[in-house]
């Protein structure tokens, strides 16, 4: 569709929508339809025949309006005219840029529906319900209560070396240990997000010096901003009915926060209706404990952001 003119590409994607909707109507691009008064052959935009009750014949013209800017009167006074002369029982029109109060003011009173379709888009539409999408991502907090004199560094402890490996093995084994039991005490309590909590990492090493690490995880919380939720689908200005499908912004898994289109909350909801909580798991513990603290001094509890 790339030598397509944009105004034409908004009638097939129209068109391929009305299609999609299923059932056994006929939908037809640019038909070409006899005028009703003059007999002359006529260019239609969108047509469909199709039939009630699989009975009753009825014809819809469907007006496609790739303009700058909201119609208003006189472009429905158009469409009433390409209606009136097309012999169809029913018609719409579809607006690139939406419709002005008067505009819908008078195709409701003539009973034209007035549409305008979202492919993948944010939706700036009213009536319409938006599934709460919530998304939680983990923090580590990490605090030594014992460990060799001579260390300084958070890199050298973790390169102490223990009978199964090292200690930040251990570390890392105890954060995943902690953040399975949150999730799981999240599911068995029926709670919408995951409790913050710790567990005690006591190790040894191999030259019997004992580590006692503190692991703690703590759970931020972020909404979806409107701009961030996605639509694809058709809405209908004068019955103030959405038809399509609808979906939340994405998680970013590679940065601090979920990315584009989430909010950091300073509170958790306790409303859990028409509620999504997206809670991405198995961070890479490993990565962002090395990360954050292998060159920090130990003599002060740190806390870093988890990736």
């Amino acid at each position: 569709m790339k030598d397509i003119p944009e105004w034409k590409k908004f009638e097939i994607a129209v068109a391929s929508f009305l299609k999609s909707l299923g059932g056994n109507a006929k939908v037809t691009h640019d038909a070409t339809i006899p005028d009703e008064d003059t007999g002359s052959p006529r260019q239609r935009d969108v047509w469909i025949e199709c039939s009630v009750l699989g009975l009753f014949p009825v014809k819809i013209y469907v007006s496609c309006k790739f303009l700058n800017k909201a119609l208003d009167e006189q472009d429905i006074d158009a469409v009433i005219g390409e209606l009136l002369s097309s012999g169809a029982e029913q018609g719409a029109v579809y607006s690139k840029s939406g419709f002005n109060k008067l505009a819908l003011k008078k195709a409701k009173k003539h009973g034209i529906f007035c549409c305008s379709l979202y492919q993948n888009q944010p939706p700036e539409i009213p009536n319409i319900i938006i599934l709460k999408h919530y998304c939680c991502k983990s923090r580590f907090f990490l605090k030594c209560h014992r460990k060799p004199d001579q260390l300084e560094i958070w890199g050298e402890l973790f390169r102490l070396k223990t009978d199964s490996g090292t200690v930040l093995d251990e570390i890392v084994k105890t954060f995943e240990r902690l953040e399975e039991e949150l999730l799981q005490e999240k599911k068995r309590a029926g709670r919408l997000f995951p409790k913050d909590g710790f567990l005690m990492c006591s190790v040894e090493d191999v030259d019997h010096q004992k580590i006692e690490v503190q692991a703690s995880l703590i759970w931020k919380v972020y909404e979806a901003t409107l701009s961030g939720y996605m639509v694809d689908g058709s809405y209908d200005f004068s019955q103030q009915k959405f038809t399509g499908t609808q979906t939340g912004p994405i998680i970013s898994l590679n940065t601090e926060d979920p990315g584009n289109g989430w909010v950091l909350l300073k509170e958790r909801p306790s409303n859990n209706k028409n509620t999504c909580v997206a809670v991405p798991s198995k961070p890479d513990f490993r990565n962002s404990i090395e990360k954050s603290l292998s060159s920090q001094k130990i003599d002060f509890p740190i806390t870093r952001k988890m990736y």
